[in-house]
């Protein structure tokens, strides 16, 4: 009995190995990968040291175990883990940082990409938030000290910036904007108003609100289905714009950033995150 019990026991354990090594061979591209796409924005997009980019977004289990090499001249970062799972990312002016996935260096280098124009007006003559002209709200127009207590404004502020216990915030930067006018403004050592951030799901409510300018003109039903060629052989043609803007699509998509999952599979290790996503099945 003892004698079985010792060999499950041994076969269990081997199992848990194998799997975990797996995990763990996973996860070294995506740690390299996380870490030289992020330091090589926040440097050449940024412009901001690499020890504090390192620090601030890279100090954490498992991102620290990652190893970076910055290549000035060449505007890129290559990153791995004790060696391994090399992974490199290129800074292109005007585009920005690319991890190089199932394309080389120099195919990279080589595409060709239409950058639009700054617009003619100078944008610091042109009052917020139309352009960067600020005109602050505090005893203007409508907007006034009495309306809010400032003491409190303050006070909330001065903590969202509090580093020195738990929990960590990082902030970088607060603006608060009231009755249409900014009332508060403050940012972090090292960052200020032209400062270039990493927008993160930001990025949805940006994309919301430039889909809310197409309905307002009449130029967009976000109630019909999103018109994809690669979904209108099955149900996912019933997939409607309204459910893609609210993450309510259906699709089958496991969001794990920490380890081998869709979502990290379609940042780090995919040539082109869109194709990946298409490829997902419906699940509800």
């Amino acid at each position: 009995m003892k004698r079985k019990v010792k060999i499950i026991l041994g076969y269990v354990t081997f199992v848990f190995v194998i799997v975990a090594l797996v995990l763990i061979w996973e996860s070294l591209p995506i740690i390299s990968g996380y870490g030289a796409k992020t330091l090589c924005s926040g440097i050449f997009v940024s412009g901001r040291h690499s020890a504090d980019v390192i620090k601030q977004e890279l100090g954490s289990f498992p991102l620290n175990l990652g190893s970076f090499v910055v290549d000035l001249k060449d505007s890129s970062v290559t990153g791995s883990v004790l060696g391994l799972a090399k992974k490199k990312a290129i800074f292109r002016t005007g585009v920005g940082a690319t991890l190089l996935n199932g394309v080389t260096e120099a195919q990279l280098k080589r595409q060709k990409i239409i950058i639009a124009s700054p617009p003619p007006v100078n944008q610091d003559t042109v009052n917020w938030p139309q352009g960067d002209k600020i005109r602050y709200g505090i005893g203007i127009d409508s907007v006034s000290d009495r309306k809010f207590d400032r003491s409190r404004l303050d006070s909330a502020i001065g903590e969202a910036f509090e580093d020195g216990k738990p929990p960590v915030r990082r902030t970088r930067a607060v603006i608060v904007v009231y009755d249409g006018k900014i009332i508060a403004e403050r940012y972090a050592a090292g960052y200020s108003i032209n400062s270039k951030m990493n927008g993160l799901s930001m990025t949805k409510s940006i994309t919301n609100a430039l889909i809310g300018i197409l309905v307002k003109a009449g130029k967009l039903d976000i109630e019909k289905p999103a018109q994809i060629d690669e979904w209108q052989k099955d149900d996912r043609r019933q997939i409607t714009i309204t459910n893609l803007m609210q993450m309510n699509s259906g699709l089958k998509w496991w969001e794990y950033p920490y380890a081998s999952s869709d979502f990290t599979k379609m940042l780090f290790k995919e040539k082109s995150m869109s194709a990946y996503s298409l490829k997902a099945p419906l699940e509800d």
